[in-house]
């Protein structure tokens, strides 16, 4: 077995001391190669860029298909570290301008021996991810196109939050900005829901006692009830029905998630800001699809 060095350089600069730093996964401490400090305390010296490192056990000569997937894993569980010490960097020190980094924002990842730390690891030695190109949703004539811009700013409209918003989460998820996905994916779910929702009630119940339609619609009859039995009571339409039992999971669960990152200030994986982003995207296509109370 082999000691594998996995390291990254940091595109800015942190006034770390040289060292150890804990992460999330026991048996894999970050090292970040920052500060010098001489015996007995200051002056401080730096020793260039930051960079940082993480150590894995390894085949010396793994076969290729097993040493992608270790470099894979190594390059996650090092990212995922250093994006947990970047987040407590710049709560400590109030920096706005350090944020957690994206895979291709962190490449190349270097692979060496931990004893030679000029040798390889492998014949490719380095593992590197690319910035996924951002694709338009709809294909849309030139002129179209054109045309629908060109009337939009002459009534000076403005665009729809919704679809704004949208863009954004897709634009988080693929920068790796995870739990952001997920958040704002819920901003336009609670956001468009609520608001046809609370319309559809009161056009439905218009003159019934106000604290039954206030209980309808507060926070204590929760999100799913309304979504479901009450959205059908009200419209003859349930979110459980037009997305189906499938869907509706991936619902409950995207929910689920959405709260434990707003309590608990939990993470977010690039599986579940995806399935955020297609659960918006199916909730909103109902939506549209209910009329509007005349």
């Amino acid at each position: 077995m082999a000691l594998v060095r996995v390291t990254i350089q940091l595109p800015f600069r942190l006034r770390l001391l040289e060292g150890d730093y804990p992460t999330p996964e026991p048996g894999y401490p970050l090292h970040v190669r920052g500060y010098l400090q001489s015996i007995g305390g200051p002056p401080l010296t730096y020793r260039g860029n930051t960079s940082v490192w993480t150590r894995f056990d390894a085949a010396e000569l793994p076969s290729p298909d097993e040493a992608q997937k270790l470099k894979a894993e190594s390059a996650s569980r090092l990212l995922r570290g250093t994006n947990r010490l970047l987040q407590w960097y710049r709560v400590s020190t109030g920096d706005s301008d350090i944020n957690e980094l994206t895979p291709a924002e962190a490449s190349p990842f270097q692979f060496t021996f931990d004893d030679h730390p000029a040798i390889p690891w492998s014949d490719d030695s380095t593992l590197t991810f690319e910035i996924s190109k951002p694709k338009m949703r709809r294909a849309v004539k030139l002129s179209e196109l054109s045309e629908r811009v060109r009337a939009e700013l002459t009534r000076n409209a403005v665009p729809p939050l919704t679809d704004l918003l949208l863009l954004d989460a897709e634009q988080a998820a693929r920068l790796g900005r995870y739990r952001e996905a997920v958040l704002l994916c819920w901003s336009v779910i609670d956001g468009a829901f609520n608001r046809k929702y609370e319309r559809l009630v009161e056009a439905r119940l218009v003159g019934e006692w106000t604290s039954a339609k206030q209980f309808l619609t507060g926070v204590d009859f929760g999100m799913r009830n309304k979504m479901t039995a009450a959205l059908f009571l009200v419209c003859g339409k349930s979110l459980f029905r037009e997305l189906g039992p499938a869907d509706w999971e991936r619902l409950s669960n995207s929910y689920s998630k959405r709260n434990d990152i707003i309590h608990r200030g939990d993470m977010a994986s690039d599986t579940e800001a995806e399935q955020a982003i297609r659960i918006a995207q199916r909730v909103i296509a109902v939506l549209q699809n209910i009329p509007d109370p005349a």
